[in-house]
């Protein structure tokens, strides 16, 4: 689990910036949590740090595929 803060949901990806400076942008979240933080439209959530935990997979031999799997307002 790392710290992160929401920073935007533009053209279908959500933007997080991690404590370390890293920005990643997530194709997906797991519908539980968006049910539970609707980041696609409530602006109350940007700048909003959380607990991320997230998956990675690869979609091809070059492309990596990111989904958020849970997340916990700090």
């Amino acid at each position: 689990m790392k710290i992160a803060t929401f920073i935007s949901f533009t053209d279908g990806f959500f933007k997080f910036t991690f404590e370390n400076g890293e920005d990643m942008y997530f194709e997906e979240i797991h519908p539980k949590v968006l049910h539970q933080f609707d980041l696609e439209n409530d602006e109350d959530y940007i700048d909003q740090e959380f607990k991320v935990i997230y998956s990675e997979s690869m979609l091809d031999d070059e492309t990596m595929y990111y989904r958020i799997e849970n997340l916990k307002i700090v």
